[in-house]
């Protein structure tokens, strides 16, 4: 999941998304919007915003952007009033500002195009503004969930060309980069993220190594064991990082998940371990037991099923 919570004056917007979290084969998806505003207006009382996209949970989607949406403490009374305004089976969420604060423009879109609702959010912002300020309109925060490998792609390098330096994404193209099997592709997209955090997260470390080792980067390892020291957050995945710095066995690995998605992604990891080592057959153990018994809807699945895919299974 990747959040952005801005702060605009009276006005706030959280934009909380599951992004591209897409499938090897079409599954039953739906992306869904929330927004909460008042009669009082944006100035006064601010927006709430909640998207998620889900992979096979129609309802859980519904659900969760709702709750995203009223979840926003800097604009409770707009949070209070949040509801779904827009579903489809797949498309682009994007949200648009006026950054003085204290302004009434604010815009929302949901389209199965990025540029048809990077133009309507912008739109709206405008049409919300007083003409003085319509053209300080910006776009915010933008999100895509597509069931098509090509397609999520495109549109998160169209994203990245809208907004350059937001690290999101360029992390959500590394992912889709991974479930299709580009993984040099995805390695720079990672470091791309790293760069402009200007920091190395865990959980980008531990992609960013899996991508390298995948592409058969024999300076993976060694790389990790570097960054591995430089890494300050103990939490889960970091025990992964110690997994694939040789630091700890699968059996450990396995212990130090504590939460069923944790389990999940253990298993991820032990598999492309062994892809990693050329161990197939063991490789292939660990992977159904992420696409056998892990919800669909979590990252390690699609990825699970990608490598599954790509060895003819």
């Amino acid at each position: 999941m990747f959040g952005t919570l801005i702060r605009h004056g009276a006005a706030a917007l959280l934009f909380l998304a599951l992004l591209t979290i897409i499938e090897i084969r079409p599954v039953s998806a739906e992306v869904a919007l929330a927004v909460g505003t008042t009669a009082r207006g944006v100035a006064r009382d601010g927006i709430a915003i909640g998207y998620a996209a889900l992979r096979g949970e129609e309802e859980l989607s519904r659900k969760q952007a709702l709750g995203y949406c009223q979840s926003l403490r800097t604009a409770p009374v707009a949070a209070r009033s949040c509801r779904i305004v827009k579903t489809l089976p797949q498309g682009c969420a994007a949200m648009a500002l006026d950054p003085k604060p204290g302004s009434p423009g604010a815009g929302w879109s949901l389209a199965e195009d990025i540029d048809e609702a990077v133009d309507e959010a912008v739109g709206r912002c405008r049409d919300s503004s007083p003409r003085s300020r319509r053209g300080a309109c910006k776009l915010m925060s933008l999100a895509c969930e597509f069931d098509d490998h090509e397609r999520t792609i495109a549109a998160l390098t169209r994203a990245i060309a809208l907004q350059p330096d937001t690290a999101a994404h360029y992390q959500s193209r590394g992912i889709a980069n991974v479930y299709d099997g580009r993984f040099q592709a995805a390695a720079e997209d990672f470091d791309r993220v790293a760069a402009l955090e200007k920091k190395t997260s865990t959980s980008i470390a531990l992609m960013r190594h899996i991508a390298r080792g995948r592409s058969g980067d024999e300076e993976a390892k060694a790389d990790l064991e570097k960054r591995l020291k430089k890494l300050k957050d103990k939490s889960w995945p970091f025990a992964a990082v110690e997994f694939f710095a040789g630091k700890r066995d699968a059996d450990e690995l396995l212990k130090a998940a504590a939460k069923p998605e944790e389990i999940c992604e253990a298993h991820y990891y032990i598999g492309v371990w062994n892809l990693m080592r050329g161990d197939p057959e063991r490789a292939a153990m660990s992977l159904y037991a992420v696409t056998g018994s892990c919800p669909k809807h979590h990252v390690v699945h699609p990825a699970a099923a990608g490598e599954l895919q790509r060895m003819g299974r």
